[in-house]
């Protein structure tokens, strides 16, 4: 059951995505996939995902599942940062976990915290001081930074994506 996780707004429009919230961050229950719709003026999320398998499979099979988090691996990040106590991962990756991630609160524009359903600032999982993109949300990352540079090519589109987001 997905009772503890709430779905990002779907993206139909060239929208900036932001990372999955947690209504409950020790929940059990994971999703590992969301809904995809092709958005116009784009290439088509199958073959975005033909890339990105391509990609993957060129890497050595230890690196893959850091290479691009999913959000089952953003959850147990999550899990790692806010119970420092926490026993149910290895010492390996808390020390990862520790060393390259961060909390912080969502903001919005202007610096302002945005609030969730509690009327708590929704914390958010960073990397150099950018939300971490996950791999279930990096087509309409890609899709959003492409946009936002006015279609402006690869490297381009590369910046806008390294200026806001990390993975």
């Amino acid at each position: 059951m997905i009772a503890n996780y709430q779905f990002p707004a779907p993206s139909f429009l060239v929208t900036q995505p932001r990372q999955p919230r947690l209504v409950n961050p020790t929940s059990e229950d994971l999703v590992a996939s969301f809904p995809h719709p092709d958005i116009s003026g784009f290439p088509t999320y199958a073959v975005y995902k033909e890339a990105e398998s391509a990609y993957l499979t060129n890497m050595a099979s230890t690196k893959v599942v850091k290479a691009l988090l999913s959000t089952a691996t953003l959850f147990r990040i999550f899990r790692v940062l806010t119970n420092p106590h926490c026993d149910t991962e290895s010492p390996q990756f808390r020390f990862w976990v520790r060393k390259m991630f961060k909390l912080e609160h969502e903001e919005m524009n202007f610096g302002i915290p945005i609030l969730d359903a509690n009327s708590k600032p929704s914390l958010v999982v960073v990397h150099n001081g950018r939300p971490v993109a996950v791999r279930e949300q990096l087509y309409e990352v890609l899709c959003y930074c492409h946009n936002s540079c006015h279609h402006g090519g690869r490297d381009r589109t590369s910046g806008a994506v390294w200026a806001q987001y990390s993975w």
